[in-house]
């Protein structure tokens, strides 16, 4: 039996580093581990969830494909149920940048003898890029795919010392060097997307709003900034 990644955790196998065991943060139905160990890109998987339906449904896999020396699993939040050292590269796709912070921030010792984190948030991007700057981590690679007319973006970080300006931090370094070739749509998509949250601002009443209205501009003002580079 083969595994067939969506889009979406393809772009995220292809940036784990061949020969590294690999954490898989919120497994889900355990897809990914499954694939990075029958390929061989990774010699030991370890699939965890903070739900027990999600990882029953990943150990029904595990056994079918018989890899259950190459896949462990395990119940718990976050990094919590890993030891420092144990995986070389985390992967948290699938999630909001909140909770991926949120996990990052509670799990310091493992981190530190992390040498790659790849993430696929499901929003706020930026918040992740900002962070990571912040925080001793450099984005090395990033991709974006469009998959079911969602467009998804995927980056991996390793150890060390960086900046963002405030363009890098929302069209992401990589992406902008590799001129990617989602991303003019992309970022087409994300300013109408803000254009019509200033719209529904303008309706409000709420001391606020004046305020949200003027770092929605902001934004517009640097994604557009960028697409004339595109």
């Amino acid at each position: 039996m083969q595994i067939k990644l969506s889009k979406r955790l393809a772009a995220v196998a292809a940036m784990v580093p061949h020969g590294t065991v690999t954490a898989d943060i919120g497994t889900d139905h355990g897809y990914l581990p499954a694939y990075l160990v029958m390929s061989g890109i990774s010699p030991l998987a370890i699939a965890t969830d903070i739900n027990e339906g999600p990882l029953a449904a990943a150990g029904n896999l595990i056994s079918l494909l018989a890899i259950q020396n190459k896949v462990q699993l395990r119940l718990g939040n976050g990094l919590n149920v890993l030891m420092p050292g144990e995986a070389d590269t985390i992967i948290m796709a699938g999630m909001g940048a909140s909770t991926m912070i949120k996990i990052l921030e509670q799990s310091e010792e493992v981190l530190a003898g992390t040498k790659r984190i790849i993430f696929q948030p499901m929003r706020d991007t930026g918040r992740v890029r900002t962070w990571l700057a912040g925080h001793g981590w450099k984005i090395q690679d990033e991709d974006l795919v469009l998959e079911d007319e969602i467009f998804y973006e995927i980056l991996a970080a390793e150890p060390g010392q960086s900046s963002l300006t405030p363009e890098e931090t929302e069209v992401g370094p990589v992406l902008f060097k590799k001129k990617h070739p989602l991303l003019k749509a992309y970022l087409q998509e994300k300013i109408n997307v803000l254009r019509n949250i200033e719209k529904s601002l303008q309706k409000s009443l709420k001391p606020e709003a004046e305020n949200q209205k003027q770092k929605i501009n902001e934004k517009i003002n640097t994604l557009e900034r960028v697409m004339v580079c595109l």
